[in-house]
């Protein structure tokens, strides 16, 4: 768990597509996996609201 509770301090958030569709260019597949740490904790902060 990150220490910063803020999508863009999560780091490397890989998912299984990311190497698929956004691969070619490092840039581009760097960047996916930073913009995926938000969809990736959607599970863990609704666990939370349900269950403080």
């Amino acid at each position: 768990m990150p220490t910063v509770p803020h999508w863009g301090w999560n780091g490397c958030a890989r998912r299984y597509w990311d190497f698929i569709y956004g691969g070619k260019l490092r840039r581009i597949e760097r960047q996916i996996h930073h913009y995926g740490s938000g969809l990736n904790a959607q599970v863990l902060l609704a666990a939370f609201r349900d269950d403080p």
